[in-house]
């Protein structure tokens, strides 16, 4: 037969004595007669709160509870045994690991007749839903001085683990990165650094206690020249982002050079908030160009077409780290059969989203968009660097070029699929960190107006020719991240005609939610750009995007909402 306290303040059913039924010979009543009388009083304001509050006797019985303790430790708390606390919950220490000492959790030093503040502990258990809390325990002894009754609160702090353990993940993603990251804080003077990953203490020497707190200028102090410093500091105060290659000497080693890449993050009114840099090795990268160099200067007399063709690569590598300075297209190439017209709207200061368009060589150009799950600082991060490793830059570490395979070093443009592969075994799948990207890559050629393409998990591009708009076929292949390193890609080709039009978008255009649930969807995109199939790509591109804002109807933006559109000319 379960025990059941005479003292127990009952619920008020209507029968309006409430718990003034309580025998008040029976401790602790007996000693302080008006202490129930004031618990039901005071019902309704404890009912309100949102902490669980209740009081226990010494041997463990519940004497009294809130709604907030029925809801958190179950609707029959009030009857449970004192011997049942150690068998009805399973407990977790802060650690996350199982507590083999019942006797050190707060919850039972509490029932012993402890005073405890503020201690953590996890709670679980059938009926119940698995929580985090922070216990807090006074007792009230008796004249002998031993424990009669006491009250406990227990607040639910999942919210502040949650949060815990999302900036911890962060940290992981960032420490992680094989480039060195800084983070500084444009809004105060000198723009002090804020954050600094463990790679930045192998690229630049620093430590990140030496790192932190100073301006932001002490990344320009081993600048290749003056002139380049100069120029980025311009750059930067302008609201651009800036790059240049730094030199520093390790040892007996040699020289060591970085290239240093700061971007400017803008909030909502386009003022900058912070600068976000990016410091890469690229030794291997001015080695290969010192020996081209050196290559070209000896056969220069004797092989023109030797000559001509470096000639050629050094221009190369020089477009690609001119587009490198920007994250996105700042300025579209300007090719005579295409025309190109994009849009990227962040739902938060920092986006996950990503686009590109890279001038492969004289017929070939690459367009790229990606998506990373989640948002704020770690996807924006991996973005970052996945988009630095899509620059143009013939070598044998490029993804976007492979070498032909003939005498010399003679490279082509590698094909989607395999530069899908490449990331895919570059990123592979974290436990830690929970992240992958989906992606779509695609190779347009504009002597033969072909357009090859491969999709990991994005979704495929539109098609609108002669007033009509359809989804093209996509892969089915899975996100980078997510499936094997060693699995392949299937790519798709299309041919184009003059007057045609491609849209690479992420979807956060489909996903965008109006106040009812209802998702913008693919058909409604489809009817959009039907009807505006004869305005300019630019506006297409624009009224789009202003549809889907008007679709929310004023609501909070839940993904990033990125498109690339290019047109074929005549």
């Amino acid at each position: 037969m379960r025990y059941t306290p005479t003292y127990h303040l009952a619920p008020d059913h209507g029968n309006g004595n409430g718990g003034a039924g309580a025998d008040v010979s029976t401790p602790p009543v007996q000693s302080h007669p008006g202490l129930f009388e004031q618990l039901r009083g005071a019902q309704r304001v404890f009912d309100a709160i949102g902490d669980a509050f209740l009081v226990v006797d010494q041997p463990g019985h519940v004497l009294y509870c809130n709604n907030a303790a029925r809801s958190l430790l179950g609707k029959d708390i009030e009857s449970i045994e004192p011997g049942e606390w150690r068998t009805r919950f399973r407990y977790r220490l802060p650690d996350g690991s199982l507590s083999r000492n019942l006797d050190e959790l707060p919850l039972m030093r509490a029932l012993r007749g402890e005073a405890v503040t503020r201690q953590e502990m996890h709670l679980s258990g059938e009926g119940i839903r698995e929580v985090w809390v922070s216990v807090s325990a006074r007792p009230v002894n008796n004249e002998a001085g031993q424990f009669e009754w006491g009250y406990l609160i227990l607040r639910d702090i999942n919210l502040r683990k949650w949060s815990e353990e999302k900036m911890r993940l962060h940290n992981h993603a960032m420490d992680s990165a094989s480039d060195g990251i800084v983070i500084a804080d444009a809004l105060q003077n000198e723009q002090p650094i804020i954050y600094v990953n463990e790679g930045v203490e192998r690229l630049m020497g620093y430590s990140r206690d030496e790192a932190l707190d100073q301006p932001l200028d002490v990344l320009f102090d081993s600048a290749v020249e003056d002139e380049e410093s100069a120029r980025a500091r311009e750059e930067l105060s302008k609201g651009m982002p800036a790059t240049l290659e730094l030199q520093q000497q390790r040892g007996d080693d040699g020289p060591t050079w970085t290239r240093l890449s700061i971007t400017p993050v803008h909030d909502r009114t386009d003022s900058v908030t912070h600068f976000i840099a990016i410091l890469s090795d690229i030794s291997d990268l001015i080695e290969t160009e010192r020996r081209l160099q050196e290559a070209t200067e000896e056969l220069e007399a004797a092989n023109a077409k030797i000559t001509q063709a470096n000639h050629r690569m050094k221009r190369d590598l020089e477009a690609a780290a001119k587009v490198q300075r920007n994250l996105l297209p700042s300025a579209l190439p300007e090719i005579e059969c295409l025309r190109f017209a994009w849009s990227l709207k962040a739902s938060e200061e920092l986006s996950g989203d990503i686009l590109n368009v890279i001038h492969l060589d004289d017929e070939n150009v690459g367009m790229y968009i990606l998506d990373v799950t989640g948002h704020g600082v770690a996807s924006s991060m991996l973005s970052v660097t996945v988009s630095h490793l899509l620059t143009p830059i013939r070598s044998a570490t490029s993804l976007v070029f492979e070498r032909s395979g003939g005498p010399g070093q003679v490279y082509r443009v590698a094909s989607p699929g395999k530069v899908a592969m490449r990331l895919s075994r570059r990123f592979r799948w974290d436990l830690e960190t929970g992240q992958f990207f989906t992606f779509l890559y695609g190779v347009l050629n504009c002597r033969e107006q072909t357009f090859h393409y491969a999709c990991a998990g994005h979704p495929p591009p539109i098609l609108v020719a002669d007033g009509e708009a359809r989804p093209l076929e996509g892969t089915g292949d899975l996100p980078i991240g997510l499936g094997s390193p060693r699995a392949s890609f299937e790519e798709t080709q299309i041919n184009l005609d003059p007057g045609n039009r491609l849209y690479l978008y992420s979807d956060g255009m489909e996903e965008a939610m109006n106040p009812q649930g209802e998702l913008f969807g693919v058909e409604r995109m489809l009817h959009h750009l039907r009807e505006h199939a004869g305005s300019s790509l630019k506006e297409s591109v624009n009224k789009l995007v202003e549809r889907t804002r008007e679709w929310r109807e004023g609501g909070r933006q839940g993904d990033d909402m990125s498109v690339l559109a290019v047109e074929v000319r005549g």
